[in-house]
């Protein structure tokens, strides 16, 4: 963890960092609705570097505060070369840290790049996950309807994993819920299984929301979902 942590500290300055992009499908047409911004990292000293062992060290050290808003930037300019390239109109979700949504300026700082980069605000989707948003739910919420009042789309991630209620979902301005891949079965599944999927897509969609399924790998999981 130390020696992960030190070489952190100059990864940005080196262009150690990049930025790689998972497509979201729309289910029913098969067309690109967005993609996520997923950080890589490949260290001059350590090499390749997974993110479950350096994001977690990045939380903890304070350091994913400026790797947090150096992938927003990049992300933010590469929605916004792609629409002017002609590509259309589809969002880019950033994933956001406890320790970012724990500042209260991060809907001003959020838009200031957005200006920077010339990205309209309907390009850009934020994540959030349950557990973030336990730690201060007032100052998360407030947050939250400052981006969206702009047109910012807000997701929350991992649903089913950690502690949500109905009341915080309903009390939150969420457009999307991404339903953890444990959720996520083929047509061989047992019917508890089945159910309790269908259940979360029910309730998410009796709520006013869209739902994004993580962890679709084989073509046996499209017919169920």
């Amino acid at each position: 963890r130390i020696a992960v942590e030190s070489a952190m500290r100059h990864a940005i300055a080196r262009n150690e960092f990049s930025v790689v992009y998972q497509p979201q499908l729309e289910l029913r047409s098969g067309k690109v609705r967005g993609v996520e911004a997923l950080l890589r990292w490949t260290s001059g000293t350590l090499g390749v570097v997974s993110p479950t062992e350096f994001i977690p060290v990045a939380e903890r050290s304070g350091q994913i505060l400026a790797i947090g808003e150096w992938v927003l930037r990049v992300a933010c300019a590469q929605a916004a070369a792609w629409h002017q390239a002609g590509l259309g109109e589809f969002r880019v979700h950033v994933n956001i840290s406890g320790a970012q949504l724990a500042h209260e300026d991060l809907a001003q700082r959020i838009q200031a790049i957005l200006l920077e980069t010339g990205a309209s605000p309907r390009l850009l989707g934020v994540e959030v996950t349950e557990t973030t948003l336990t730690v201060d739910a007032v100052l998360a919420a407030r947050t939250l309807q400052a981006l969206r009042a702009i047109g910012v789309e807000i997701a929350l991630d991992d649903f089913g994993t950690g502690y949500s209620n109905l009341s915080m979902l309903r009390s939150l301005p969420i457009d999307i819920i991404k339903i953890d891949r444990s959720y996520v079965h083929d047509v061989t599944a047992s019917s508890a299984e089945v159910s309790m999927t269908r259940a979360v897509i029910t309730m998410a969609h009796s709520l006013q929301m869209h739902v994004l399924a993580e962890g679709v790998e084989t073509a046996s999981h499209l017919p169920l979902l």
